[in-house]
């Protein structure tokens, strides 16, 4: 029955996209905007890249979420990004989306405080079935030391598989590097404007 009602809502999500340009949206969940503040629209919080749906795939044909290493995401209200997820996981097909997301976290420039916030964001909402979450952990000597401390601790806290990542080579067993931007060692080729023009 979640299923059927996810896809219907899909749809529908689709279909007011494809109307509405650059209006505030609405988005139809417990909470959302609920702080008085509409914030920006879609057309604004996709500019930052906070997150990304490229286009990408795992190897299972689950389609892929990025929230890349910008250092911004801390910026984004709640409301904002409760929007922002509403509209890229609408992007794939419906097929795709039925089946579920992969989630990559690219955290190696930040510190290990910045991937506990994006978890703990995604663990309070995303619109759709979490199949796995990679965290690309942070590089820095003092930051890998808190991280292999900490993701031992952390990851009995959430409702879905996390797989913490040292380098970029570990994702090539669950994706194609053909599905993986060249930010993360992949060879797809992805323009965030040209997207960003193509959508709205």
């Amino acid at each position: 029955m979640c299923r059927i009602v996810f896809r219907v809502w899909v749809a529908q999500m689709r279909l007011s996209f494809f109307f509405i340009k650059n209006e505030k949206i609405e988005a139809e969940c417990d909470g959302c905007g609920g702080d008085g503040d509409e914030g920006r629209n879609v057309s604004e919080l996709l500019l930052p890249q906070y997150a990304l749906a490229t286009g990408g795939l795992a190897r299972d044909h689950r389609p892929l979420i990025t929230f890349p290493d910008n250092n911004n995401f801390h910026i984004i209200t709640p409301s904002e990004y409760r929007r922002l997820l509403l509209y890229l996981t609408s992007v794939p097909s419906l097929l795709e989306a039925d089946m579920g997301f992969h989630i990559i976290i690219d955290r190696r420039k930040d510190r290990w405080n910045s991937v506990k916030t994006v978890l703990l964001r995604i663990s309070e909402f995303f619109p759709g079935i979490i199949h796995a979450v990679y965290v690309l952990r942070p590089a820095s000597f003092l930051q890998k030391a808190l991280s292999e401390v900490s993701s031992k601790l952390f990851k009995e806290e959430f409702r879905f598989r996390v797989l913490v990542c040292s380098s970029v080579e570990e994702l090539y067993e669950h994706f194609d590097r053909s599905q993986l931007t060249p930010d993360l060692g992949g060879e797809l080729q992805y323009s965030h404007a040209e997207w960003i023009q193509q959508r709205i």
